[in-house]
């Protein structure tokens, strides 16, 4: 990659990557304002108060996920440009919706308004990285992505109570759909398509794309090897989804009593600054080995210790900070799926790959929490400690299945070898 073309890459990636910041600030924001939605939306005192308030989070993973197919769809037809423009837009009107919702009702529009805009991002992200940049930097830069992506997420745990204590969760949202509005300006303007090597050749696959798709991603569903890899990524990010967007803080704060909703939520930051630290660890890590296999055992290993810790070992507040932060790192070895992911199947329908292990990413991230909320509502209140070790315990179990299904993940050698031919298809085609 010559210098201007790198320069311009970085650039071009820089910009989408801010983007990804609000992505993040809008995915677990709810879980760190959850009083103040209880006492707006009349949640206090209903029987169902968990599972509703999960339902609200989980809108915005719903709609996410939904959109994973389109995404690709998207990114490989439109272009990252376009498509990440037009969700921000979505996204900065699903966040005035949900900053003014008089019912809970409408919240839930807002938020899963909210998701479709900005479920767009990540894939495009990806499509950038494969175009802009050398193979062997991928695993790099989707971890040096994943990375800035929780800073927005960490913005969404202390600094977002702060805010919250001196103009209220409404107007903190008001301000949130500002900044996004601003960050699809500077998207459209900023961020664009590299031009194709032969555009001759780049013009026909575009106008026999939609002709193939349904054909492509078929053949992608048939690759019985991603199964495990989707599996993992849907627990693992659904369990940390569970803590670090709906029930961590209030949480914590029943176990560790005199905790305030400003600590709880610094150590939820605790957890998505690991993320962010071990995404670009393990990326590094998967491209130096040559191998995403084996960084994933790794990580899903340690994770699962640190699970095992929190709930059975007692330890000082600080000492659980350390763990969380050692948990939130080693949960991503999801990064490393979406290498893995694309490097099974041609360059040109990398969109459409990476957002099927995506869907299954962010449909653990919806299921998850809203199965803690069952947890929640279902056991009796007068013994909060109780109700949390439970909902920790079956965490962790689930932690256990996506270690499992990181063991089942093929070789390199055996992928090599399950690599599907696609040119017969772009023939018929």
């Amino acid at each position: 990659m010559d210098t201007k073309n790198k320069d311009k890459a970085y650039m071009i990636w820089g910009i989408a990557a801010c983007v990804y910041v609000i992505v993040f600030f809008h995915r677990v924001a709810t879980g760190v304002v959850k009083d103040e939605m209880f006492e707006a939306f009349g949640l206090t005192n209903s029987e169902e108060a968990g599972s509703l308030f999960a339902l609200l989070g989980s809108m915005y993973m719903y709609a996410y996920m939904f959109m994973q197919i389109p995404t690709g769809i998207l990114a490989d037809t439109l272009g990252p440009r376009k498509t990440i423009t037009m969700g921000t837009m979505l996204a900065t009107v699903g966040s005035l919706i949900f900053a003014c919702a008089p019912h809970i009702v409408v919240a839930f529009i807002g938020r899963f308004l909210v998701g479709i805009g900005v479920a767009v991002v990540f894939v495009c992200i990806l499509k950038i990285i494969a175009e802009w940049f050398p193979k062997e930097k991928f695993g790099t830069m989707s971890g040096c992505t994943s990375f800035i992506g929780n800073l927005g997420a960490i913005l969404a745990m202390a600094p977002l109570a702060y805010l919250n204590s001196f103009i209220g969760w409404r107007n903190s949202f008001l301000m949130i759909s500002g900044i996004t509005l601003i960050l699809g300006i500077l998207g459209w303007y900023f961020i664009k398509e590299r031009e194709p090597v032969n555009p001759v050749e780049e013009m026909n696959v575009e106008c026999n794309e939609w002709s193939r798709i349904w054909e492509v991603i078929k053949k992608i569903l048939k690759d019985r090897a991603l199964y495990p890899i989707m599996i993992a990524y849907a627990l693992t990010f659904g369990s940390t989804m569970a803590l670090t967007g709906t029930w961590g803080v209030s949480m914590f704060q029943d176990l560790y009593k005199g905790i305030s909703k400003t600590t709880a939520a610094n150590a939820m930051s605790f957890i998505t600054l690991g993320v962010a630290v071990g995404g670009i660890i393990i990326g590094k890590l998967s491209d130096t080995m040559k191998s995403r296999r084996k960084p994933m055992i790794l990580f899903g290993g340690m994770q699962l210790i640190c699970w095992l810790i929190v709930v059975f070992i007692p330890m000082p507040w600080i000492v659980l900070n350390i763990v969380f932060f050692i948990l939130g790192l080693t949960a991503t070895s999801f990064v490393v799926s979406w290498a893995y992911a694309k490097e099974r199947h041609p360059k040109q329908y990398a969109g459409i790959t990476m957002s099927v292990v995506n869907f299954a990413g962010f449909l653990g991230g919806a299921i998850v929490p809203q199965l803690i909320g069952v947890v929640y509502d279902k056991l009796p209140h007068d013994n909060m400690q109780m109700v949390w070790q439970t909902a920790l315990g079956v965490l962790t179990g689930l932690i256990s299945i996506a270690f499992v299904c990181i063991l089942c993940i093929p070789k390199e050698k055996e992928v090599e070898q399950e690599n599907y031919d696609f040119n017969k298809l772009d023939k018929t085609t």
